[in-house]
C-alpha cells in the first residue's frame, strides 16, 4: 500500500508522502483502518519490507499533527492543546493506552502498538522526533491491523 497522498521532492520528483506495508493477511484491516483516515493510493507488489513497515517522507511537526488528528487523539482521548508539547502529549497518549488496554503504567514489554507508542514517547522526551515517528508510524500500522497489545514482533 502506498501513499496517503504525493508530495513533490526536489531530486525524485512526484511520489507518495508516505508508505506503508502490510502482508495479504493484514490488508484488509489495514485497508480499511486507513480509509477511513487517509486517501490511499494502493500498489500491490512487494516492497521488501515486514508487515506493519511505514516510512514517512514528511517534515516531522506535519507528521506529528496528522497523527494526532488522524488515529491517536482519537484512540487515547486526549487533546494535544492540553499538553505542554510533543514528548508530554505521547506520554500522556501512551499512559492512556495502558489504562485502556489493561497495562501497567510504562508498558514496553510487546511489539504491540501500544508499546510502540511508549517508544515513540521515549524518543520525543529526548528530543528526538524523527525518531519518535519512526516507533509511531509502526504504531499507526499495528494499530490498524488490531496488535494493540501482545503482538508478535513479526507477525508474518
Amino acid at each position: 500500500m502506498d501513499g496517503f497522498e504525493s508530495a513533490e521532492d526536489a531530486l525524485a520528483g512526484s511520489g507518495p508522502s508516505v508508505t506503508v506495508t502490510v502482508c495479504d493477511s493484514h490488508r484488509g484491516a489495514a485497508e480499511a483502518w486507513l480509509e477511513d483516515f487517509h486517501r490511499l493510493l494502493r500498489a500491490y507488489e512487494n516492497v521488501g519490507q515486514r508487515c506493519g513497515w511505514v516510512h514517512d517522507f514528511r517534515e516531522p511537526e506535519v507528521v506529528l499533527r496528522a497523527h494526532v488528528d488522524a488515529w491517536l487523539g482519537r484512540l487515547g482521548g486526549l487533546d494535544l492543546a492540553d499538553h505542554d508539547g510533543w514528548a508530554a502529549y505521547l506520554s500522556a497518549a501512551h499512559e492512556r493506552l495502558c489504562t485502556l488496554h489493561g497495562l501497567e503504567p510504562g508498558h514496553l514489554k510487546d511489539d504491540g502498538a501500544v508499546a510502540w507508542v511508549g517508544m515513540a514517547a521515549l524518543e520525543a522526551a529526548r528530543g528526538r522526533l524523527r525518531a519518535a515517528l519512526y516507533y509511531l508510524g509502526h504504531a499507526e500500522a499495528l494499530a490498524g491491523m488490531g496488535l494493540m497489545v501482545g503482538s508478535p514482533s513479526a507477525c508474518c
